[in-house]
């Protein structure tokens, strides 16, 4: 779908941030990548770009596993209870 233009990793994480706050305070905390279609790497370039750009974990979690999205959740987790002492 190569003629279809694709907003910006910014927006997209706003769109989401957005959706979900709707519901309760929500922030993206982590980015999986679909490089189905890409060599190893080439998708390791675009997670080491994605969490560059973004600051966030990013990785292909059919590829490499999930491990990055689990840590982040983690630490999220761990900053709450941290928050509620």
């Amino acid at each position: 779908m190569e003629t279809i233009a694709l907003p910006s990793l910014e927006r997209v994480v706003g769109f989401y941030e957005a959706a979900a706050n709707v519901m309760h305070p929500c922030r993206v905390i982590g980015v999986a990548v679909d490089g189905e279609r890409f060599d190893d790497d080439a998708v390791a370039a675009e997670c080491e770009r994605v969490s560059r750009r973004l600051g966030l974990p990013a990785c292909d979690v059919i590829r490499h596993g999930p491990a990055k999205l689990v840590e982040a959740v983690g630490r999220l987790r761990l900053s709450k209870k941290a928050a509620a002492f």
